[in-house]
């Protein structure tokens, strides 16, 4: 009897032995199950992570060394436009152009999109017409187009209005001094502004940008200019002193970010042998060491009236470029009689009707006069975006 209650008892323990294998197979296979399932879910937060990262990324690297830039500008209301943007990068394709530069802060000093700038956000200098500039900026590098962000630097109505302690004033009656567009601007020594103009630039870079274009580097031009009274400027420095710091303080401050380039008067490159800064404070000489690109404007209709010999210099748009550039190449020669490599030349071109209609081939002679003097590509400027003449 003992003996069968010990075979029954070794009986149910064989039983509860093999269930319990069972029972753990079950549940070993449970356990691979869910680390499977672990394992896919962290794969997939993995690959989704990367995605995100790569959305964040430049569709191409920031590109290296100098560009030799075929563009157009374009303004931040026609930048809003989707369906405009579209139009303009298909232009581009169609006629063999690579580059577009874009207002971040035009003429009136808005800033045109959502920028994080500490001074921007508390003196409420934005107006937000690019709703996402990132976007816009892959949409353009997709297609290999250079992007220049455009920043309009001392004409600043905008801050003038906000900052009346950058302002310049009119000693008349002490309210905002005005050109004779009605516009005002801002001290061109203040330090201030400097920094701010400086960190949008910086901003510029870090969302993507390819380059930066400084443009309104000077003091006023027209208007009633002895009734200005300075904020900053103590009128003992000359004009181009104060215009050469503010290049040594960009490069200084920006140089390891990117290319940046320099709008400077046509006429600059016609006072390279006499230091006149046409009371402006802009001299070619002073944005040498300081840019990557210097970007005189060439348009022929802004050139006076029987200018060199024309009685109209806006019908002979070769003629004119020409000899500007010719003018002004002995100062790109280095001491030992070779093309500085920095800066290099990149006009604006006329793409606008005044004082001649710019057809197709007008344009063309524009293109051939910068290409015959080695300048490193061309800007079109038409306020109206407007470059169906363009070829």
């Amino acid at each position: 009897m003992a003996r069968i209650l010990i075979k029954k008892e070794r009986l149910i323990t064989l039983n509860q032995l093999i269930k319990f294998l069972h029972d753990w197979r079950v549940f070993l296979i449970f356990l691979i199950f869910v680390g499977l399932l672990n394992t896919v879910f962290v794969v997939a937060q993995l690959a989704n992570q990367e995605i995100k990262q790569l959305q964040n990324l430049p569709p191409t690297p920031r590109r290296t060394g100098p560009f030799y830039a075929k563009g157009i500008y374009i303004s931040s209301w026609t930048a809003s436009e989707e369906s405009m943007v579209d139009q303009l990068i298909n232009l581009i394709q169609k006629k063999g152009l690579n580059a577009v530069v874009i207002d971040i802060k035009d003429s009136t000093g808005w800033v045109a999109y959502n920028s994080q700038v500490p001074q921007i956000k508390v003196w409420g200098t934005q107006q937000i017409r690019i709703k996402n500039i990132e976007d816009l900026l892959k949409k353009f590098r997709s297609k290999k187009i250079y992007t220049i962000a455009r920043i309009a630097v001392f004409q600043d109505p905008v801050l003038a209005e906000k900052k009346p302690i950058f302002a310049l004033k009119d000693k008349r009656n002490g309210k905002i001094w005005r050109d004779n567009k009605g516009l005002s601007w801002v001290d061109p020594a203040c330090q201030e502004v400097w920094d701010y103009n400086i960190a949008l630039a910086r901003e510029a870079f870090t969302l993507g940008f390819d380059e930066v274009n400084f443009d309104y580097i000077r003091f006023p031009s027209d208007g009633q200019i002895s009734n200005i009274i300075y904020p900053a400027w103590d009128g003992q420095a000359p004009k181009y002193e104060i215009i050469r710091r503010f290049f040594e303080y960009q490069y200084k401050e920006l140089k390891d970010l990117g290319p940046r380039s320099a709008d400077l008067f046509g006429m600059t490159f016609w006072h390279t042998d006499t230091g006149f800064d046409m009371n402006i404070g802009q001299r070619l000489v002073d944005a040498l060491d300081y840019f990557d690109y210097v970007c005189p404007m060439l348009y022929p209709s802004h050139f006076p009236d029987n200018f060199n010999g024309f009685k109209n210099p806006a019908e002979y748009p070769y003629e004119v470029i020409n000899t500007s550039l010719k003018k002004a190449e002995p100062i790109f020669i280095d001491s030992e009689g070779k093309r500085r490599e920095k800066p290099k030349i990149r006009p604006w071109l006329q793409a606008f009707d005044i004082g001649a209609i710019y057809t197709p081939e007008m344009i063309q002679k524009e293109k051939q006069a910068v290409i015959d003097n080695q300048g490193y590509g061309w800007i079109f400027w038409n306020a109206r975006n407007d470059y169906s003449t363009v070829r």
